[in-house]
């Protein structure tokens, strides 16, 4: 039952209309549904894509957007509807990691509408599952791109670039989302062994005196 239920919502989303009444950062929704472009927002989207292209990570970009005291998503949803579920007093301009990733990871700052993201096993499991890109459905030009196709196409390619594998041929479970919070070099994982227990933690590709982080990042940041 639980399959065709979900077959049959799956047929009747296929109309290429939003599912929700919240469009992703940069844009707003008007009374007809339609994603127009939100003029405040939307330059800030643009910022941080070039940020990124500039050889920026997340957690660097984010440093920068506290810095110049830009309100997040989260503060100028509040300061619009009053509604307080993403806003934290007191960090109205704390732009968080994860933010700024997914900011950089969605495809519909091009203009396309982007249905399926997620679904559930069965009616009894709450917790929904991330879908592959095949399962996806895809509606191009549904609206205004913010980015364009090149420009996003280029900062997936960059942000792979940066996850590392280690030597299990393993990605890291956080492999190109955190960054240093001091220098904003990409963190990977690094497994070593020891004699009470095998042990795992996340290093960063240049070291710090006093730390057991991996000093592989001297030559690039002109360390000697």
């Amino acid at each position: 039952m639980s399959k065709k239920i979900r077959a049959v919502k799956r047929s009747e989303d296929m109309n290429g209309k939003p599912v929700t009444s919240k469009p992703v950062y940069g844009y707003l929704m008007d009374e007809d549904e339609n994603f127009i472009i939100d003029e405040e927002a939307a330059p800030v989207g643009k910022r941080i894509y070039s940020l990124c292209l500039a050889g920026n990570g997340p957690t660097k970009i984010a440093r920068m957007l506290v810095e110049q005291q830009i309100p997040t998503p989260g503060t100028l949803e509040y300061r619009r509807t009053g509604s307080t579920c993403r806003c934290h007093p007191g960090y109205e301009c704390k732009w968080a990691t994860n933010t700024v990733a997914h900011i950089l990871e969605n495809r519909e700052y091009t203009g396309c509408l982007v249905k399926f993201k997620t679904e559930k096993e069965s009616y009894k499991v709450k917790q929904s599952k991330e879908n592959t890109v095949e399962k996806q459905a895809v509606f191009e030009n549904h609206h205004a791109p913010i980015i364009d196709h090149e420009t996003w196409e280029r900062v997936q390619e960059l942000r792979k670039q940066r996850k590392r594998p280690n030597r299990y041929d393993e990605d890291g479970l956080f492999s190109g989302i955190l960054f240093c919070a001091d220098c904003g070099s990409v963190m990977y994982q690094q497994r070593c062994q020891t004699d009470k227990q095998r042990q795992r933690r996340e290093t960063h590709q240049h070291g710090h005196a006093g730390t057991n982080l991996r000093k592989a990042g001297r030559r690039r940041n002109g360390w000697t």
